[in-house]
């Protein structure tokens, strides 16, 4: 069997290169084809993932699809493939059509309005977290997993902190703080943190803990030097060593919380994960930094008084699938497996 995957986030990169990896050992074929921003390419390259760059970054929106669309054309009419598989990312759901192929896509942004009107008249099936609160109607499924568990599962993670004391020598107090570009489609006229909270807090957690920046966009100046560069690939073990994350971006969020690092997530965008994990008393989530730092000292409470929030993590993730064994399983015996999961959704947890 050959798989088709597109990937237009680096976030991306993560959801599908176990899955690619173990769907190749037993015989098939996967190809990624890759936007060309950010981190991508060079995530695809340290994990030896099979690629095309299927487009660049463009100015013009409309260039970008055309483009995109275009070469993911002649990418599949010489690798022929027998299922497309992405995250929504519109430029390959048309083409799935042409070849006459199942397109799957997976989804976790209830704030996707505008991408999912374009690609659902071409999607076969949608697969989204039951934390999802967003009903997709007929195409829907919904697993019992997180698209972060994908790679933070226990099958294909190992905290290891020996691997990041080359680029930070002192990991026994760290605090994270993750800032976003607020360029995503359906970051559009979003929110998070004030550049004059941003420093206000900075300067009030450096009281207690070594704080580190991670960030998309250009940093101010007087920020720069909580910038700490480490290669990529790394980012997982660095969130796994932190006492506390504070995040505008809800990917990171997750991964923090699946990793049992005391959360904060900002971001005017309230999804499903979100709201869900705050109800288990897993993450801190605010619409804005109004409560910033009264937030800031409850997470510090917790931190000191972690049982709780231990037990609480620990419930959480004995309820989850393996997520990629999951879709090995989705990909490998679709539509039959259409059929199982609208009529026996329980089959999913022979997954764990």
């Amino acid at each position: 069997m050959k798989v088709l995957i597109d990937i237009a986030h680096p976030a991306h990169v993560h959801y599908f290169r176990n899955f690619a990896k173990n769907f190749n050992k037993k015989g098939h074929t996967c190809l990624f084809t890759l936007r060309d921003k950010g981190i991508i390419v060079e995530l695809a390259d340290f994990y030896g993932l099979d690629y095309v760059v299927r487009s660049k970054e463009s100015k013009s929106k409309l260039k970008y699809f055309v483009t995109s669309i275009f070469n993911i054309y002649k990418i599949a009419r010489k690798f022929k493939p027998d299922v497309f598989l992405d995250m929504g990312t519109i430029v390959a759901a048309p083409i799935s059509k042409i070849f006459r192929k199942p397109y799957i896509a997976f989804d976790d942004t209830e704030a996707s309005t505008k991408a999912r009107l374009l690609h659902m008249p071409f999607t076969n099936a949608i697969i989204t977290p039951n934390e999802f609160y967003k009903n997709l109607g007929k195409k829907h499924i919904r697993f019992e997993s997180l698209m972060e568990i994908m790679y933070l599962h226990k099958n294909y993670f190992t905290i290891n902190g020996d691997i990041i004391r080359p680029y930070l020598s002192d990991i026994s107090n760290l605090t994270l703080i993750r800032f976003v570009s607020w360029e995503a489609h359906h970051d559009k006229g979003k929110k998070g943190i004030t550049n004059n909270k941003k420093m206000e807090l900075i300067k009030y957690l450096s009281l207690k803990y070594k704080v580190i920046i991670s960030s998309e966009a250009e940093l101010p100046s007087e920020l720069k030097k909580y910038q700490v560069t480490f290669p990529t690939h790394l980012m997982h073990q660095v969130l796994a060593q932190s006492k506390l994350v504070i995040t505008e971006g809800a990917t990171m969020a997750t991964e923090a919380v699946l990793l049992g690092i005391p959360t904060i997530y900002i971001n005017s965008i309230q999804n499903g994960n979100s709201v869900e994990l705050q109800k288990k008393g897993l993450l801190f989530s605010l619409i804005d930094d109004s409560n910033l730092f009264e937030t800031v000292n409850n997470a510090i409470s917790l931190i000191e008084n972690i049982e709780k929030f231990k037990k609480n993590h620990d419930d959480f993730i004995k309820e989850k699938i393996d997520g990629t064994a999951f879709l090995d399983w989705f990909i490998e015996t679709y539509p039959e497996s259409v059929k199982i999961m609208k009529e026996n959704p329980d089959y999913q947890y022979n997954f764990k």
